[in-house]
């Protein structure tokens, strides 16, 4: 047991010989049991308190110490079992390729309802930020290495995650809720406190243009009150850290006619855009989410309604 515990808490050593699995579908070499090796090397608690439920006869999470087999036909052997993990990996890519451990698991085309091949899928509706997700498996369980990648437009879109759980999320974009979040965040009168959501601050074009625009609605007298109302309607990827992001602005304004105070009208308008948000490593706002640009305001409808 002591030979076998050691093994298994150093990716140096070759510790296939000590390790079996409940099941033949999983493989059991030197390469698919390295990531047990790397999990417990970095998280040597765990590794102590595996070794004291053995001593004990007891189990540790996926793991027991057990009789397998007999060496020279006379004496009984002994190794750690190991219960085999289906893995679910959600994505906000559609089509997004999946590599475990450098070995492609699969693309990621749908929900998926895990099952003994771990391939079953199914349609999915969907549209949050992990809206398709699929399982594979059996594999040994452990510390692995995923890497998701997919071509968007001639660019290739990578994603790298270290992880021991069973269901992970690997996103390449960024999801529709918090782009949204971050526009509805500067479409709003006190824009001015906002430069840190703007790539280059106060000097970004439309960080200025937007100052002008509050400035000018506040100092029209025209004007009773207003706000706007950002929709964010898709977020589509142009490199791994560049996104372009179409949405709809409503503006609705009220407005005094003339000088009688209890007579005002009501107007709405609505601008589309296309801009472009990109990822940085500023994570003190906006989860490094910042504006590159707003695009151009394109009107596309306007109305009034009269007040009593």
């Amino acid at each position: 047991m002591n030979r076998a515990t050691t093994a298994i808490g150093d990716s140096d050593k070759a510790a296939a010989k000590y390790v079996t699995s409940t099941t033949s579908q999983v493989k059991i070499n030197n390469s698919t049991v390295k990531p047990i090796q790397k999990y417990f090397q970095k998280y040597p608690g765990d590794l102590n308190s595996l070794k004291q439920k053995f001593s004990e006869g007891e189990k540790w999470n996926d793991y027991q110490f057990i009789q397998k087999g007999r060496a020279w036909l006379i004496w009984p052997r002994y190794k750690i079992q190991a219960e085999p993990n289906y893995i679910t990996v959600n994505t906000d890519q559609k089509g997004m390729l999946i590599k475990m451990d450098g070995k492609s698991l699969g693309t990621v085309t749908s929900n998926t309802n895990t099952s003994d091949n771990g391939t079953s899928d199914v349609n999915s509706s969907d549209s949050s930020n992990s809206s398709y997700s699929r399982s594979f498996g059996p594999y040994l369980p452990g510390l692995h290495t995923f890497v998701g990648t997919k071509n968007v437009d001639g660019h290739q879109l990578k994603t790298t995650l270290i992880s021991s759980d069973d269901t992970i999320t690997i996103n390449n974009g960024i999801s529709n809720d918090n782009a949204q979040s971050l526009l509805s965040g500067v479409f709003q009168n006190n824009v001015d406190d906002e430069d840190e959501s703007f790539v280059d601050g106060q000097n970004n074009t439309g960080y200025k243009q937007l100052v002008k625009m509050f400035d000018g609605f506040q100092d029209d007298d025209g004007i009773r009150s207003y706000n706007a109302k950002v929709n964010v309607n898709s977020v589509t990827p142009i490199s791994d850290k560049k996104f372009k992001v179409n949405y709809q602005v409503k503006f609705t304004f009220d407005n005094q006619n003339n000088d009688d105070d209890d007579n005002s009208t009501k107007k709405i308008q609505v601008f589309k855009y296309t801009g472009t948000i990109v990822k940085t490593n500023d994570q003190n706002s906006n989860n490094g989410l910042k504006i590159k640009d707003l695009g151009h305001a394109k009107k596309v409808s306007e109305s009034n309604e009269h007040e009593d």
